[in-house]
């Protein structure tokens, strides 16, 4: 039984592989119908936008830009390589789209700004699942 439809949506420079790691098979588990697209390909430029102003060399290099960007201090090596080897350049036009959010570093402490790749993963996934579960009445 379907419990309904999750879209998730990755950020600048990401991809749905961003989602496709952890959340979409834990939420698939539960019964939600799981969507994950690449917004890249919806981009009237092409994959990646508009390139011309690209920031140099994005954050694709090297691993320690896309750590301190992404990820948790304590977030192993490893995965950060593997990680940061799937980020793309981005457009700065849609870098400047997503209103370069600010988020609350006490909400989840230990987490970086893709938790949904960290050890932490399940920790927030389990957060989104009691949100989305009604309380009964």
């Amino acid at each position: 039984m379907t419990t309904g439809s999750l879209v998730f949506v990755h950020d600048a420079c990401l991809g749905p592989w961003t989602w496709t790691e952890h959340f979409v098979p834990f939420f698939e588990s539960l019964g939600w119908r799981c969507l994950a697209p690449d917004l890249h390909d919806a981009w009237p430029h092409g994959r990646g936008g508009d390139r011309t102003h690209a920031p140099e060399g994005g954050l694709r290099r090297p691993a320690a830009r896309a750590r301190a960007a992404l990820f948790h201090a304590g977030t192993a090596d490893h995965d950060v390589s593997r990680f940061a080897r799937a980020v793309r350049d981005e457009s700065f036009a849609a870098w400047l789209d997503t209103g370069r959010v600010r988020l609350d570093p006490g909400a989840l402490p230990h987490a970086g700004h893709c938790i949904m790749l960290e050890a932490g993963w399940l920790t927030a996934a389990r957060h989104i699942q009691r949100w989305l579960t009604p309380e009964p009445r």
